[in-house]
């Protein structure tokens, strides 16, 4: 089914902008706390 798949390659997009976003912030944590 063409919109199932569909589906299921917007939620693997969607999980890896997670992951990216959460990285982002890790470093952006890290970063701040270096500089206080």
């Amino acid at each position: 089914d063409e919109e199932f798949t569909e589906m299921i390659k917007f939620q693997h997009a969607y999980n890896a902008a997670g992951r990216v976003i959460s990285k982002m912030d890790e470093m952006l944590d890290t970063l701040i706390n270096g500089i206080i």
